[in-house]
């Protein structure tokens, strides 16, 4: 029988220099620009089951984008990561899953795995007023391969034009 330890995963979303704890990030020009909002992004894992199976934080992140001019994509990172541990948890355990986009258009739905470099997660086909994502925050069966302790990432997203 394995041990049930207990871990905390906390996820920060950020936007250089806006921290998001409660408070949106916004970049912009004067036709084009992208709001990060973030809504509960940590798990506590505390039991086998917690630590053997993917945890999905449901509606954890709105993006609320403008591109009036030109097409736009959008990318997801993980530009950093800490731990009370001596074990970092690698940015591949966290995916992000498009859960809903209005206006209707054409999008990948599929969790897209995160890394340490940008990962398209959306792309439009042709300009747009606004558009508002929700996306699934999705944590990986983290297993037994890690100490307790608290494990911190932080997300940058970036919007780009051609």
């Amino acid at each position: 029988m394995k041990n049930i330890v207990d871990k905390n995963i906390i996820f920060y979303t950020l936007l250089v220099p806006l921290s998001l704890q409660g408070i949106p990030a916004q970049a912009q020009n004067a036709n084009n620009n992208i709001v990060v909002s973030g809504q509960s992004t940590s798990w506590s894992l505390t039991s086998a089951n917690n630590l053997e199976n993917a945890q999905t934080l449901g509606n954890a992140i709105l993006l609320t984008v403008q591109s009036k001019n030109k097409k736009c994509s959008i990318y997801a990172m993980v530009s950093a990561s800490s731990t009370s541990t001596s074990t970092p948890m690698p940015a591949s355990l966290l995916a992000l899953q498009l859960l809903s986009i209005v206006p209707s258009m054409s999008a990948n739905f599929n969790a897209i795995p995160l890394s340490t470099s940008n990962q398209l997660l959306f792309q439009s086909s042709n300009s747009f007023n606004l558009a508002t994502l929700t996306y699934n925050l999705i944590l990986g069966p983290v297993g037994y391969d890690y100490a307790p302790g608290t494990y911190s990432f932080t997300l940058l997203f970036t919007m780009t034009q051609p």
